[in-house]
């Protein structure tokens, strides 16, 4: 069983990653290109087992209240930062425009593709509790529909790499049981020599000539999983690293806000690279961070009183 601790930790890793990953983009290094889709793996993986849990407790009850609240509102939030942001560098939006973002038809920056896909898995979960009792059959449907999700997507490479981060979070809530006899120190030091072996077949001739080819699309799937499964024995060496770990959970606690924050001012900040820029980017994401953060803890508020009611 994944421990609400564990969680944190794995979220905290995750944003970390998807922060270097962009910031890699930005300053060129390419080197840093893996860590973004492992980020996004972990935190669907999370999405998806923290979601199936809230369901076997809750059921139906208030579900998309829940998601609105935890999810939705502040994502609204961080659209109104960015219209405020967007007004004092001079580019003012319009009214048509900051209704295409709310409601997800357009993107206010391009790494939200992460919500559109999370918000597609929301719904089709939702309705497939209608069709399906059974709790296998039910991550069996999900396999599915994500399938059709990504085909609809007309295959984005996205949300191709990440096709079966949020199922395997369900499909893992329903065996919390499942033991390794693998040795953790043994395990991962398998999942590493795996993943470097199978960077070596990405590097290649033939796979980089058929980039976004189906072997480079397996590799990548493959790397993507096997980096994020050792992220789960880094947790267990992080809890020995007593001041590191508290590290990792503070940034784990607001990462969701992270997310959202650091995306905002991004494309300003690919425009013109400079230390200046780069030291003003570092204090302006502080700023949205702690913005989103009071109004979390507002919403908060209001989701422990609808629990009350």
């Amino acid at each position: 069983m994944i421990s609400k601790e564990n969680t944190q930790i794995l979220k905290g890793l995750a944003i970390s990653m998807v922060i270097v990953e962009h910031l890699g983009q930005v300053l060129h290094i390419a080197a840093l290109n893996p860590l973004g889709p492992i980020g996004v793996c972990l935190f669907l993986f999370v999405s998806g087992y923290g979601l199936s849990c809230s369901y076997k407790k809750n059921g139906r009850n208030k579900y998309f209240s829940k998601r609105i609240l935890k999810v939705y509102i502040p994502y609204l939030v961080s659209i109104a930062i960015f219209s405020i942001w967007s007004y004092f560098i001079g580019k003012t939006l319009t009214v048509k425009a900051i209704f295409s973002y709310a409601i997800l038809k357009e993107l206010p920056q391009g790494s939200f593709w992460y919500l559109q896909l999370l918000f597609y898995w929301y719904m089709v979960f939702y309705f497939l509790t209608f069709l399906f009792d059974n709790e296998k059959v039910l991550a069996t449907a999900l396999c599915v529909a994500t399938f059709v999700i990504t085909v609809y997507s007309g295959f984005n490479r996205l949300y191709v790499w990440q096709f079966a981060s949020f199922p395997a979070g369900i499909i893992i809530s329903k065996n919390k049981q499942m033991t390794f006899k693998i040795p953790k120190n043994i395990r991962g030091a398998l999942l590493l020599t795996v993943s470097v072996i199978m960077v070596i077949l990405k590097k290649t001739q033939y796979v980089e000539a058929h980039e976004l080819g189906v072997a480079d699309t397996i590799l990548q799937i493959g790397i993507t999983w096997c980096l994020s499964l050792l992220m789960f024995c880094v947790t267990e060496h992080l809890k020995r690293k007593k001041a590191l770990e508290k590290l990792i959970l503070a940034i784990g606690s607001v990462s969701y806000e992270l997310y959202l924050a650091h995306v905002l001012p991004l494309d300003w900040l690919k425009q013109q690279v400079t230390t200046k820029n780069l030291l003003f980017y570092g204090i302006i994401v502080l700023l949205f961070t702690t913005i989103l953060y009071v109004a979390d803890f507002f919403i908060q508020r209001i989701e422990k009183n609808m629990m009350r009611n």
